[in-house]
Parts: C-alpha cells; sequence; structure tokens
C-alpha cells in the first residue's frame, strides 16, 4: 500500500531536503508540486474561488511500495 504526503514550506529548498529525507531511497512519484495558496475552496452558489492571499510551497508525494 502506497502512502501519500504533503510538504508545505515558504522555501521550496526545505521543501525538497524534506522530501527526500521522508523518502530516503524509497521509490516515489510527485502528484504536485507548486506556490499554492494555504486556504483554497470555491463557493458553489456564488461561483466565486476564495483564498487566503497567502501562498507557500507545496509538493505532494506518493511513496511506492
Amino acid at each position: 500500500m502506497s502512502e501519500i504526503y504533503i510538504v508545505w514550506s515558504q522555501d521550496a529548498d526545505k521543501a525538497q531536503a524534506r522530501l527526500e529525507q521522508i523518502t530516503d531511497g524509497e521509490s516515489f512519484r510527485v502528484l504536485r508540486r507548486g506556490d499554492f495558496s494555504l486556504v483554497q475552496a470555491e463557493d458553489l452558489d456564488r461561483q466565486q474561488s476564495l483564498d487566503s492571499g497567502s501562498e507557500r510551497y507545496c509538493i505532494v508525494f506518493e511513496v511506492l511500495d
């Protein structure tokens, strides 16, 4: 069974270092990476996208077995 991790950081290099620490020789695949709002939601009634206005670097990855 694979595991999915999400790493957030203000610094992309720190996020990458944490990914490498977690995976340490294991096979993995990155599902998503980039700058994302800390809070994201969509108001379907008003058809508006809501966010916190504050972003962090994020890596979503899967550790494979």
